[in-house]
């Protein structure tokens, strides 16, 4: 047991995650496996030294599944989890075409889209008013880190002491979408400029662009904030008052397993006994 670690706690090099176990028939059997490295170990194993590492929490939301167990139960059954794209998500008639080569389209119609999250954010401290201005990348993480956090023991996070818990993410540039729906507004003067030249009225071109910004939020204090990735680990350590490192890893596509992996070395070298990744 880590001297640093809270009362009771049984490991001493502990993850939050939410990665499932491929070889449990439930999400519940993956919750208490614990993972060692073996075999050939890299230089930075070597240094920060081979003690294993628990995964004691999940969480996740995937396409077709709000939960690890919904997850898990689509891969033992080989369901399929991609779909016609919704129309709540955006219109094929807008962005689709058969042909490939057609400018500003997609041939792609069929995707997997995540379940919508029904988020309170009052239980998160964080006023209604601000959730316009928040990206849903933030609110994600702040579910998902509070279910990963609670399955693994911790229901009672306000009376956990977490002042040696790391927080670490994948998080991908592209994932952040108010930042492109903010960006477009700075657009009105393009197409204000589009409309003059083809000769409509200047009330009709104030009118049209009055409509066009309606589709995004508004620029307020909220926005700069709401729209940093940084911020969706953030948001989770300043809510669960999680004391170490708190930050977010872009490396495109490998992003989420940097995360991991920084984790992991946060733990070993003693930088934090528990990691939220």
């Amino acid at each position: 047991t880590d001297k640093g670690a809270p009362p009771g706690s049984r490991l001493r090099r502990s993850a939050a995650s939410s990665m499932p176990s491929p070889d449990r028939g439930s999400a519940s059997g993956a919750l208490s496996r614990v993972f060692t490295y073996g075999g050939q170990m890299d230089d930075m194993t070597c240094a920060l030294g081979p003690e294993p590492i628990a995964i004691i929490g999940l969480s996740a939301i995937m396409p077709k599944a709000a939960s690890v167990g919904e997850f898990w139960r689509n891969i033992v059954t080989g369901a399929e989890c991609l779909e016609d794209v919704p129309e709540t998500r955006w219109r094929l008639s807008d962005y689709f075409s058969q042909n490939a080569s057609e400018r500003d389209k997609t041939y792609g119609r069929r995707g997997g889209f995540m379940p919508d999250l029904d988020f309170d954010p009052v239980e998160f401290g964080m006023p209604p008013s601000v959730l316009d201005s928040t990206d849903p990348a933030q609110l994600f993480g702040l579910a998902l880190a509070r279910a990963a956090l609670v399955d693994a023991g911790y229901p009672a996070l306000s009376e956990t002491d977490h002042h040696r818990t790391s927080v670490i993410l994948g998080v991908a540039g592209t994932t952040m979408q108010r930042a492109g729906s903010l960006s477009a507004r700075m657009e009105y003067p393009a197409i204000g400029q589009a409309m003059e030249e083809a000769g409509i009225d200047p009330a009709t071109r104030e009118r049209v662009i009055r409509r066009f910004g309606e589709n995004y939020p508004d620029w307020d204090e909220n926005s700069f904030p709401g729209y940093l990735a940084n911020l969706v680990p953030g948001r989770i350590a300043h809510r669960f008052d999680l004391g170490a490192a708190s930050y977010a890893v872009d490396a495109a596509c490998a992003s989420s397993l940097c995360a991991i992996r920084l984790a992991c070395s946060e733990l070993r070298s003693g930088h934090c006994n528990l990691a939220v990744t």
